[in-house]
């Protein structure tokens, strides 16, 4: 089993039953792009993921991510495609560039960027493929001059380096997504463009039990990281437009604290954009691609996500392929150097302030000195799960619930496997379970860490358990 979770992004790649069936069985979380998805098409999709997820008898967990107040171009007009010295207009509104000679090159935004920029900012847009410099503000219209050449698509994004734009979640489209997914049951909902804890509780009257992912992207972000995370169930850092919002060079320094602040607060982060941006279009990765990926793995990120890989791509069973392929060495190789990242992360970055922790701790370290299986985790809530998987233990944790509503929000967790347990009135009944759950999965030495039955947030047991060893 591989410790670091899998994230894929649905779409048009994923059509067909031979290419869905293969990610819902080497995935653990299927995203939905709410920026680009259609309602009916979103819900067609999930109803064959279910399908498929019965006949495996696999859990797929689902993903909703809101589009945000991300600022996007709307239409164009003059050109599709700038050269390296161009200039454009950019304007909010269309009806102001009817005064524009047609030969002019024109983008309409979907948000009146003017008020919010000044001369020689640095404009990006996409993810950074093609950059402008601002030449000079009139009123509504910005002149900028283009600093390489690209083709230029409407819904894109763009970004300003050095200036504060005033978006912030939810959106009206949002909400009207929040609604949606409230409806159709949604496991998790990735929330862009997230600016403060504020953001978040809005959105958190809405859920209604929905897990909540805030996703990491500029720098008012990362300057309020301790409320957010706080406030959230998990983190995603969404590198493509963090990077141009904290500046690329400091990226991978802000993505280790990041990785330090999830460990903090024993929150799971996943870490997202440009994986294998390479297999889009070719069946191979570069060779840089598979070093970020193999580094991921060793910080310990709960989890990584494919993006326009699997959605649009040629390939998105050879991308997965490799993604697992580089997963499962990197894992071989922490698991062969068990004191790796022990210093910053996991058992020795946990505050033992409570009596489950300390369980959850001594579970932990006991595991690792005596090589157990596993550690087993009965629980109603996934509580006792989450704090063993925070805690990057080299032995697996296999959480046992009858839920599987928690079975699947367990999905984004390091190192953490689900199984259905039968219901249990008392511990000797649960030992007995587990037991035999133990016996039908060849596992002969483990720990049990468990509560009361039937009565949450009471993790206060831990029980070592050596089986005779199976003859068959």
């Amino acid at each position: 089993m591989l410790k670091t979770k899998i994230i894929v992004t649905n779409g048009p790649s994923l059509k067909s039953a031979k290419v869905l069936r293969y990610i819902v069985k080497n995935s653990d979380v299927i995203r939905f792009n709410f920026s680009h998805a259609k309602e009916p098409e979103i819900l067609d999709t999930i109803k064959k993921i279910k399908k498929v997820s019965s006949e495996l008898k696999k859990d797929i967990a689902i993903l909703g991510d809101l589009s945000g107040p991300k600022i996007r171009i709307k239409s164009l007009s003059g050109f599709d495609h700038v050269e390296k010295g161009d200039e454009v207009n950019i304007l909010y509104s269309k009806k102001e560039a009817h005064s524009n000679a047609v030969s002019e090159k024109n983008i309409y935004l979907d948000y009146k960027l003017s008020d919010n920029i000044k001369k020689n900012n640095i404009i990006f847009y996409g993810d950074g493929e093609l950059k402008f410099i601002v030449k000079g503000v009139y009123d509504d219209k910005i002149v900028a001059k283009a600093m390489n050449n690209s083709t230029v698509k409407i819904e894109k994004g763009i970004n300003v380096f050095g200036s504060k734009v005033n978006l912030a979640p939810p959106t009206a489209a949002d909400l009207r997504f929040l609604k949606f997914a409230v409806k159709h049951d949604f496991d998790f909902i990735a929330v862009s463009f997230v600016k403060s804890p504020e953001n978040i509780k809005k959105i958190r009257r809405i859920t209604k039990g929905i897990d909540i992912i805030s996703k990491i992207e500029t720098r008012e972000a990362v300057d309020n990281i301790d409320g957010i995370i706080k406030e959230s169930d998990g983190i995603m850092v969404a590198r493509g437009d963090l990077g141009l919002h904290v500046g690329i060079e400091k990226l991978p320094i802000v993505q280790q604290y990041l990785l330090k602040k999830c460990s903090e607060y024993r929150k799971p982060i996943i870490i997202a954009t440009q994986l294998l941006s390479s297999m889009k279009d070719n069946p191979f990765p570069t060779r840089a691609e598979a070093n970020d990926i193999a580094n991921n793995i060793l910080d310990k990120a709960d989890c990584v996500m494919l993006s326009n890989e699997t959605a649009v791509g040629d390939y998105p069973i050879e991308t997965v392929d490799t993604l697992k392929k580089i997963i499962s060495n990197a894992e071989s190789f922490i698991k062969n150097e068990s004191d790796i990242n022990r210093k910053e992360l996991g058992i020795n970055s946990i505050k033992v302030n409570k009596v489950n922790i300390a369980i959850s701790v001594a579970a932990v370290d006991i595991a690792g000195k005596f090589k157990t299986d596993c550690i087993f985790a009965p629980t109603q809530t996934g509580a006792t799960a989450k704090i063993l998987s925070s805690l990057k233990s080299q032995s697996d944790i296999i959480a046992l619930t009858n839920s599987e509503k928690v079975r699947k929000r367990l999905k984004l967790w390091y190192g953490v496997r689900t199984v259905h347990i039968n219901k249990y009135e008392t511990t000797n009944q649960m030992i007995e379970n587990v037991k035999e759950i133990a016996k039908k999965e060849r596992i002969s030495r483990f720990i049990i860490v468990s509560g009361t039955p039937n009565k949450l947030g009471t993790t206060d047991t831990l029980k070592y358990i050596e089986m005779e060893k199976n003859k068959n």
